[in-house]
């Protein structure tokens, strides 16, 4: 079985994030902090993700859902102090994941109006696991500030909290996304 296009676009979104992880800790080591990388990688992810719905359905408007948080971010990188922790407050991530959350509403939009013509038992439990996630990321990094400044042991337990549900996120994509046959790469 050849690889689709949105498989090739998870493994590369897979190695973005390794590469994010191998990056943080290395600006951490250098710098003192690696804030700069969360409103980054929210962009990079949601561009990931807005092209593997592309991939799959042929519908350019999910590649256009990266503008508004491109448009954030070069706001944000231009303004914001990364090494003032106490005046830190990023959305980017936030909005990325918001814009991710309104991707996977209008592909199920898409599903209802197409009579589920379309519709692919794989792709949509990968569907449900992208929208679970990322409402759940949108809530987490809206209160980035607090997650950074906040009391050691609680911080500790919610950034744990939040390693564990994005291992579990990346593995039960990662099924999910091999259990999909390229016969099911169908346009809506």
């Amino acid at each position: 079985m050849p690889p689709t296009r949105y498989k090739i676009a998870f493994i590369g979104y897979l190695i973005t994030s390794l590469f994010f992880i191998y990056l943080g800790e290395l600006l951490g080591r250098k710098l003192g902090n690696n804030l700069i990388l969360i409103p980054i990688f929210g962009l990079l992810e949601l561009g990931w993700f807005a092209y593997i719905y592309y991939a799959h359905t042929k519908n350019i408007a999910f590649l256009y859902s990266t503008v508004p948080v491109l448009i954030l971010l070069i706001y944000e990188l231009s303004t914001t102090d990364f090494q003032a922790l106490q005046q830190f407050q990023s959305y980017t991530r936030s909005m990325a994941s918001l814009s991710l959350f309104l991707v996977t509403l209008y592909y199920s939009y898409h599903l209802i109006k197409n009579k589920w013509q379309t519709y692919s038992t794989s792709f949509f439990l990968f569907h449900a696991i992208v929208l679970v996630y990322f409402t759940y990321s949108c809530l987490y990094y809206l209160p980035l500030q607090v997650l950074i400044t906040g009391n050691p042991e609680n911080v500790l337990f919610f950034w744990l909290a939040n390693s564990v549900i994005t291992l579990l996120f990346y593995l039960l994509t990662t099924i999910v996304l091999c259990k999909i046959t390229s016969k099911m790469n169908t346009q809506s």
